[in-house]
């Protein structure tokens, strides 16, 4: 399964006390020290030392907890659906998220490809540009993937693609 944030914060975060690395902090040396969980978030005390190592817990945190909410983003793609758990991890790890506003473009016809774009929310426009100017072909709603083609069989952007609202993507 999925890493558990608190596993790996035991196992990783260590004090760095008096320039001994790798020695763990004893708690006792912070008794006095306000606690997070008379703050109502932890029992880790926020002393001196501690202060430094629970912001770091709380950034892995919050980072284990993305790592797996792109997981389960990559999950829901037909594409990836089938794709062991481990090396959906390494996917997402090597994503990352995008905010486009209404208007502005994922990607322009004739670009090189250099990702694929998972919608998260929100829809984008497809279009081609003719002789006529652009054509809408489609309209993509959230849970989707653009841009796979190009990235996956190399060469240029057949297409551009354009936010038609707010849209948050991965990009892969």
């Amino acid at each position: 399964g999925l890493l558990d944030p608190d596993d790996v914060v035991e196992e990783q975060f260590v004090a760095i006390r008096r320039g001994e690395p790798g020695k763990r902090c004893p708690r006792s040396m912070d008794q006095n020290a306000p606690k997070l969980a008379d703050l109502g978030m932890d029992s880790v005390g926020v002393g001196h030392d501690n202060l430094l190592q629970t912001m770091m817990a709380a950034m892995l945190r919050l980072a284990m907890m993305m790592l797996n909410d792109e997981v389960n983003i990559l999950r829901q793609v037909p594409l990836f659906s089938s794709i062991d758990p481990c090396r959906l991890k390494k996917l997402a790890f090597s994503s990352h998220r995008q905010h486009f506003e209404a208007g502005e473009e994922l990607f322009h016809q004739g670009d090189d490809a250099d990702h694929a774009y998972i919608i998260i929310s929100g829809n984008a426009s497809v279009m081609t540009d003719g002789a006529d100017g652009p054509t809408r072909i489609a309209e993509i709603p959230a849970g989707n993937i653009v841009g796979e083609i190009a990235l996956l069989c190399g060469g240029s952007r057949r297409a551009t693609v354009q936010a038609l609202d707010s849209m948050d993507v991965l990009a892969i």
